[in-house]
């Protein structure tokens, strides 16, 4: 019997801005919103988050298309008062290609 590797996509890591512009050109959290794309929880989610003095939790969720394919995933924070407080894009899934954010960073100012 033969058994066949599934291939590993290539994956780069980019800047946040980078991903916050990507997310925003394909509408992820527009298509969420309208519910066009869906969302559930990763398994093992909620953890302790340190960004909130109070204690919060960090999770993360996986966005999936309408033919079931997972194409993002999101980085949430919700500190105990119950808000979220933060949300990032985590990792954007192209058919040949991972996305990954790498850190927090605040995007450039122009050039002048």
């Amino acid at each position: 019997m033969q058994h066949h590797r599934r291939r590993k996509r290539p994956s780069f890591k980019v800047q946040e801005y980078e991903l916050d512009d990507l997310f925003a050109a394909f509408r992820i959290f527009e298509r969420l919103a309208d519910g066009s794309l869906t969302e559930t929880l990763e398994e093992d989610q909620p953890a302790p988050s340190i960004r909130c003095s109070l204690g919060g939790e960090s999770f993360h969720t996986r966005v999936w298309d309408q033919s079931g394919s997972m194409i993002a995933r999101i980085h949430y924070v919700r500190c105990a008062f119950g808000h979220i407080t933060g949300v990032w894009p985590s990792v954007l899934f192209y058919p040949d290609l991972t996305l990954y954010r790498r850190g927090h960073q605040r995007r450039p100012p122009p050039d002048a």
